[in-house]
C-alpha cells in the first residue's frame, strides 16, 4: 500500500503532482514516478488496492487542497465491483 510517500526532495525547478489511485497505480508506481520524473514532475503517491472513487473522495479532496501544479486522478477499475 502507498500513501503520500515521498521518495525524493522536490527540486525548485520540478512541477508537484499528487496521483490519486487504487491498485493500478500501486502496481504501476516505478513506471509512474519515472515516466512523471523524465517529463519534470515530482509526484506524492495517494493509492491503495480495492479504492473506489467513493472511497478516495476524502484523498481527493486534500490532494485538491494542496498546493500542487496538478493532480491525477487514476480511479474506476473498482468501481463496477461496487454496482454488483
Amino acid at each position: 500500500m502507498l500513501g503520500l510517500i515521498r521518495r525524493k526532495p522536490v527540486e525548485p525547478s520540478a512541477k508537484t503532482v499528487t496521483v490519486v489511485g487504487d491498485s493500478l497505480t500501486v502496481l504501476g508506481e516505478q513506471p509512474v514516478r519515472t515516466a512523471l520524473g523524465d517529463a519534470g514532475w515530482w509526484a506524492a503517491l495517494d493509492a491503495f488496492p480495492g479504492r473506489t472513487t467513493a472511497t478516495q473522495m476524502d484523498a481527493i479532496r486534500a490532494a485538491a487542497g494542496r498546493d500542487n501544479d496538478a493532480t491525477l486522478i487514476e480511479l474506476g477499475t473498482n468501481d463496477a465491483l461496487a454496482v454488483g
